[in-house]
């Protein structure tokens, strides 16, 4: 029984760790983003607007190449 309690405090342990992880992921995400979205509107205020169809397709691009990068370094 001893055992049992011991590996349910280390499993316990383990939740709180990975639930810190995700906190600090999701934080990394949105810095991620905020960043790519200031760096867009300041390449938009250098030079010519972009249409709102390239504009998604930039967002969509940065955010799957985000995505899979993550994937990858998991």
């Amino acid at each position: 029984m001893i055992d049992f309690m011991k590996a349910n405090n280390e499993l316990k342990e383990l939740s709180k760790g990975y639930k810190e992880f995700e906190n600090i992921n999701h934080f990394f995400l949105n810095e991620a983003m905020a960043c790519f979205f200031k760096a867009l509107n300041q390449y938009e205020s250098d030079s010519t607007r972009l249409s709102s169809i390239d504009r998604l397709r930039v967002i969509r691009d940065f955010q799957n190449d985000l995505i899979n990068n993550l994937k990858e370094n998991r």
